[in-house]
């Protein structure tokens, strides 16, 4: 799986909303620690999200995080879950 940052695609100021449709547009996961994107995940069926709930944290942690809990977090998409929430 590729990721790419908000940064690259244009997309870092700009409100939620937007990013949450340009992931339903290219068939992307968000990945996100914003509550609103599981507002909008759970009103949206077209989106699919990877919600971090962790608060505030160096990427150091984060990248921890995600090589603990990916493999598993990549099958639950796999599987069909829209959001899958990881915790620390």
């Amino acid at each position: 799986m590729d990721a790419r940052h908000v940064r690259e695609l244009g997309l870092k100021d700009r409100p939620d909303h937007e990013i949450w449709n340009r992931g339903i547009r290219d068939e992307a996961v968000v990945v996100s620690r914003d509550s609103d994107f599981a507002l909008f995940a759970r009103q949206d069926p077209r989106g699919r999200l990877v919600w971090l709930r962790v608060g505030n944290c160096g990427n150091a942690d984060l990248i921890r995080l995600f090589e603990r809990q990916w493999p598993e977090t990549a099958q639950r998409l796999e599987n069909g879950e829209r959001i899958v929430e990881l915790w620390p």
